[in-house]
């Protein structure tokens, strides 16, 4: 596929903020793929309207192009100098519609002197695949000698885009791509293209949040069906979508929930999800990066301390003082973010990992097992010490007892409480 015909859609998704008329201009782009049955390009254009090259999960390089070495191509490219398109950029916002003013502009001077042909001069030649390729050389270019080369293939990328595909194509370096399309609004779109009902949007959302690579889900949509993206799991290594909590009045929890549930303590830390496959221990942030090198201390309590082979749970870090008595605010954690002289300041501010919430164990999924089974199994599992507990829990049956938790949980140096519901589906 050539980049215009994505760039065109870029352009159709920036027209509006109205969601159900970009769940259109999505659905009628997949559409047409589907009739000329090409989807070779799936999954790079997925990570292309999500903005970037790859997944998070796979913590690709960025690009790393300053703004000062596009304007450099810009301005090898047009004729135009440096300080001139830095006037233009002030006025235009962004990198990306500067470079389409100034290129269109180009394009409408060249068009004077070729009034006798009929043909837009667009030079719109660049496939998607080849911009990818070029994209990431770009991110992996480093280096002495990188400055020239990746200056070399940018100006031979814009060369080969029309005005309109420069503009996207600088948004997407610079990580400003502005669409307003999120990935669920994308989940959508593919989902009314390729079952043709709205409904079955729910079999991609779970299998998205099982395994955090849209492209790959949409490649097994496209060329497998919907019965194989049902297959999607939670798999070692892969970290999956954290749950996002709501707030709510403390008044609605009974009626929404029901009695009885289960109160936690909302913890003042960083969350984490734990891979633990033999003696490897792989922390996952709830950005889904790899942390692991912060925690040497939790890694290796984890190792000693969980009595499983394989196994995937979640947790909150918490920094304690040197009697683990007390939890300490999240700004004295923040320390252990230091990529240097990591087991010093491993020892200046202790931590422990509060254990909440068990995902799988072995080869079995406990994603779709009721609360009160997953926190039993973790009991089971996990041999508590200073550094590695369970999280506080409690049945609650009425409103007092939850308000009586929450002063509690407050006193004692936490955020407040999370509410979960234990009936079989939670």
């Amino acid at each position: 596929m050539k980049f215009n015909k994505l760039s065109q859609l870029f352009s159709d998704l920036e027209s509006t903020t109205k969601r159900l008329e970009m769940i259109d201009f999505l659905s009628k782009f997949f559409e047409d793929l589907k009739e000329k049955e090409d989807y070779r390009d799936i999954d790079k254009i997925i990570y292309l309207l999500q903005g970037q090259l790859t997944p998070n999960i796979k913590q690709f390089p960025k690009m790393g192009l300053a703004e000062k070495m596009i304007i450099e191509a810009i301005s090898l490219h047009s004729g135009i100098n440096s300080k001139r398109i830095k006037e233009i950029l002030i006025k235009q916002g962004d990198i990306g519609a500067t470079a389409e003013f100034i290129l269109s502009k180009k394009k409408k001077q060249k068009s004077l002197f070729d009034y006798n042909k009929v043909e837009e001069i667009s030079g719109s030649s660049l496939e998607i695949l080849e911009l990818y390729s070029e994209l990431k050389k770009i991110a992996l270019t480093e280096g002495i000698g990188s400055h020239d080369t990746k200056l070399g293939i940018l100006r031979g990328l814009i060369s080969k885009c029309s005005p309109l595909e420069t503009k996207y194509l600088l948004r997407i370096i610079t990580s400003t791509l502005r669409v307003g399309v999120q990935s669920q609004t994308i989940i959508e779109g593919l989902t009314l293209a390729f079952t043709g009902k709205r409904d079955n949007k729910g079999v991609i959302e779970r299998a998205y949040s099982l395994s955090p690579d849209l492209g790959e889900i949409s490649r097994i949509l496209v060329e497998k069906g919907l019965v194989e993206v049902k297959k999607v799991d939670i798999e070692y290594g892969t970290p999956i979508l954290s749950m996002l909590a709501s707030r709510e009045i403390y008044t609605e929890f009974t009626n929404r929930l029901g009695v009885p549930f289960v109160a936690e303590y909302k913890l003042d830390g960083e969350r984490l999800q734990i891979h633990k496959v033999g003696e490897n221990i792989t922390l996952f942030s709830r950005r889904l990066l790899d942390i692991s090198f912060q925690y040497p201390d939790v890694c290796k309590v984890i190792r000693e301390n969980v009595k499983a082979n394989k196994v995937i749970f979640e947790g909150e870090v918490v920094a304690m003082d040197h009697f683990y008595e007390k939890m300490l605010p999240f700004q004295v954690l923040s320390k252990r973010r230091r990529k240097f002289d990591v087991e010093d300041i491993s020892k200046e501010v202790p931590v422990c990992l509060f254990v909440f919430d068990l995902l799988k164990f072995g080869e079995e999924s406990f994603v779709d097992k009721s609360l009160s089974f997953r926190r039993k199994k973790l009991e089971e599992i996990i041999d508590e010490k200073d550094e590695l507990r369970l999280v506080k829990s409690v049945l609650i049956n009425s409103t007092e007892e939850l308000l009586s938790f929450f002063n509690t949980a407050r006193k004692e140096g936490n955020e407040g409480i999370m509410a979960k519901s234990i009936q079989e589906n939670s």
